[in-house]
């Protein structure tokens, strides 16, 4: 009942109970220190990863969304130990704030929710934070594999979805510098950029992925050794 009263609020308030539970949540993880997003960092670009944004009937949705979250990245300046958060910094997207529908999975589904497309940039941005060898806070997979060989823009395993409130991609700065990001999308690409004073040491990263009956298993690899491994159920079977 509390459930169904809650999601027939308008977004606005049903956001701003779900930042609040967020941040209640928080509070009580003193081992947590948030980055903010306050001002332009103005830290040079020294490493940039890129992935095709395929052209679907929500691509242009998905550019818009990601244009809107990559201002505030932009404006993230992550020091020595600070944890960034992907739902602090972004913020709810919703329709007050600008998000568009977009593709999205919505249990199990596909289908057009409003901030659809975001799971690319923080894909993009649990890449990054793998091969800079920074600390994984926390990070949820999709359990279900949408893509073809074709329409992939991510090796499967690369993944980092977020719901505002509910999933959220965190990572700390582990290194001894401060550091932040930019993002560029155009018509055809977006390009995650890692801005510091200079380039840190980076990992070798892959995905190495073993197709079976109804699902398949990826096992992240970093410098050779695995270190995680995630059951992804395919499409035709779910």
């Amino acid at each position: 009942m509390l459930r169904r009263l809650f999601r027939a609020l308008p977004d606005t308030p049903r956001a701003r109970l779900l930042q609040a539970r967020m941040l209640a949540r928080d509070a009580l993880r003193r081992d947590l220190q948030f980055a903010r997003a306050d001002a332009p960092h103005h830290l040079p670009k020294v490493h940039a990863w890129t992935q095709v944004i395929h052209e679907t009937p929500t691509a242009e949705a998905k550019r818009h969304n990601l244009r809107l979250a990559a201002d505030a990245l932009q404006r993230t300046r992550i020091a020595p130990g600070k944890v960034f958060s992907f739902a602090r910094i972004v913020g709810p997207p919703i329709v007050s704030r600008g998000y568009r529908a977009g593709r999205t999975l919505v249990g199990g589904e596909v289908a057009a929710s409003i901030g659809g497309g975001l799971c690319q940039l923080s894909g993009l941005l649990y890449v990054a934070a793998l091969e800079c060898g920074l600390e994984i806070v926390e990070r949820h997979p999709h359990s279900l594999d949408i893509y073809t060989d074709a329409t992939r823009f991510a090796p499967l395993g690369a993944d980092a979805t977020v719901v505002y409130g509910h999933r959220d991609l965190r990572f700390r700065n582990t290194l001894d510098l401060p550091i932040g990001f930019s993002c560029e999308v155009d018509a055809g690409q977006v390009t995650l950029a890692l801005c510091a004073s200079r380039l840190p040491a980076r990992r070798s990263i892959a995905f190495v992925a073993e197709s079976q009956a109804s699902h398949t298993v990826v096992t992240t690899m970093i410098d050779g050794k695995p270190i995680l491994r995630q059951r992804y159920q395919t499409a035709a079977d779910a």
